[in-house]
């Protein structure tokens, strides 16, 4: 896996792929996933030390260690086909400490992505954010949940959370504000 000094952009449509190699400060200054309307996943299964943040543009990132994304934010930019997913792919869950900012939706929970892209849910091995999740600028983040998730951040967005997988909040904001709408299969 060939790295340059500055920002490497990894994914882009190509499908999926795993990245288990530990991207380091100094060979990776900060990490950009997927391309707009891409559906894609990448998994990440090192410890990554990079520091320059994370970036997500389109489909989903697998994280497999909870230090995967590296040791600064994350920002998830809007997707067209609405599908930026964050989602632990460990067989015993995983815990990201990472504030997140969310541009327009964001989908967690815990998975798998086949050849075809398609996503599956674990309903056995949850993804523990404790990060809070926020709001990039002016926009109003939503959260949905699709697989068992871990909130205990104090999070600030404000678009609203859909809950379709077991989920279990922490602390008084691990919801943000807005309306809590939850599906078949929920628990809160």
């Amino acid at each position: 896996f060939p790295t340059r000094r500055s920002s490497d952009l990894i994914g882009g449509d190509l499908g999926n792929f795993t990245i288990n190699a530990p991207l380091t400060q100094g060979n990776v200054n900060s990490l950009v996933a997927g391309m707009p309307g891409s559906s894609g996943a990448i998994n990440l299964n090192a410890a990554n030390t990079y520091a320059g943040g994370t970036t997500l543009q389109g489909g989903g990132l697998l994280v497999g260690n909870n230090s995967a994304l590296g040791t600064a934010g994350v920002t998830i930019l809007a997707n067209t086909n609405g599908n930026t997913q964050i989602a632990a792919s460990a067989t015993s869950g995983v815990s990201i400490g990472n504030p997140i900012a969310v541009t327009d939706q964001l989908i967690v929970g815990a998975g798998t992505y086949d050849n075809n892209e398609n996503f599956t849910a674990d309903t056995t091995h949850p993804l523990t954010l404790t990060g809070a999740i926020s709001n990039v600028s002016s926009g109003a983040a939503h959260i949905q949940i699709t697989g068992p998730t871990v909130l205990s951040g104090a999070n600030t967005y404000t678009g609203g959370t859909d809950i379709w997988g077991n989920t279990t909040v922490t602390t008084d904001f691990g919801l943000g504000t807005g309306n809590v709408d939850s599906g078949y299969g929920a628990t809160l």
